[in-house]
């Protein structure tokens, strides 16, 4: 599995998951736009419910505005899915796909790049996902979902990685009332330019990592070491298959910016940058 850093092109900051008074938002589109560009963002995707809300007005030199959709349903096995499209030619549901494949396979039919959303809080056990194809990944964070205390799906991601099932992680706000779930989590991707069709590329090649706040600066595998550079944040961990991996914490009253782990032979590894209020980065995993 590639990871994004020494990759051509700049990093862009984007959420990928929100919603408008076109669905169930509380914000009008152009409010909703407004405060990511206001807080620094250089690209969203607009992913009402089950429905593509036009936004090409809002794409200029510097920001980037991609038609989204969020689409449901509960397949014959009693699970429910969401999944997110993002970069879709402008399309409506098909109210009559009721299995999670289903509404994959109709995001990249309209060439879409799709993950699947909130699993936790879907109650969304590994044998519901692992035989999905054609996601680019999981939300390992959904800010929307801290209301019930479920935002993190860490532990759906390893038990999927272990299991060999190989996948992205995202970070994303899920956006609804533009207060606790705005501007809290988000991707940022090595791209070759701020358009749709390259962040859309960067995305499907995971040329990105996940975050709260933290960055993740470079890592690299050299001569058998794992070696990983950070903002100033307070642990940096290593996880892995089972109990391999490890913890790297800053001394007391200090921060640390980078460490070095050895790996091993087979198995995955991803990083986890924290800072002193909690909050995370995840990078990819680097499978060996």
């Amino acid at each position: 599995m590639i990871h994004p850093f020494p990759v051509e092109g700049r990093w862009y900051k984007g959420n990928l998951h929100m919603h408008t008074t076109a669905s169930d938002g509380r914000l009008e589109l152009a409010d909703a736009i407004e405060f990511y560009k206001t807080r620094g963002y250089d690209f969203v995707a607009v992913t009402d419910h089950r429905k593509t809300t036009p936004v090409e007005e809002f794409t200029t030199d510097t920001f980037l505005a991609m038609h989204g959709i969020e689409l449901n349903c509960w397949d014959p096995n009693g699970y429910e899915y969401h999944i997110v499209g993002v970069g879709v030619r402008p399309f409506e549901q098909d109210p009559e796909i009721r299995t999670g494949q289903g509404l994959i396979d109709q995001v990249l039919a309209h060439d879409g790049v799709a993950f699947i959303a909130h699993p936790y809080w879907l109650g969304l056990e590994r044998q519901a996902i692992e035989h999905l194809t054609g996601a680019i990944g999981i939300e390992v964070y959904n800010s929307g979902c801290m209301e019930c205390g479920k935002a993190l799906s860490d532990v759906h991601w390893d038990d999927l990685l272990h299991h060999g099932y190989d996948t992205w992680g995202l970070a994303t706000d899920d956006t609804h009332h533009y207060s606790y779930d705005g501007a809290v989590g988000w991707v940022m991707v090595r791209a070759r330019e701020l358009t749709q069709e390259s962040i859309k590329e960067a995305l499907r090649a995971g040329h990105f990592y996940a975050t709260q706040g933290p960055e993740i600066r470079d890592l690299r595998v050299e001569d058998g070491w794992i070696h990983v550079e950070t903002s100033d944040v307070a642990r940096i961990v290593f996880v892995s298959n089972r109990g391999r991996g490890k913890s790297v914490w800053a001394k007391p009253g200090e921060t640390l910016n980078k460490a070095s782990m050895k790996h091993w032979s087979d198995g995955y590894c991803r990083i986890e940058a924290i800072d002193a209020q909690g909050r995370k980065a995840w990078s990819q995993p680097i499978r060996f």
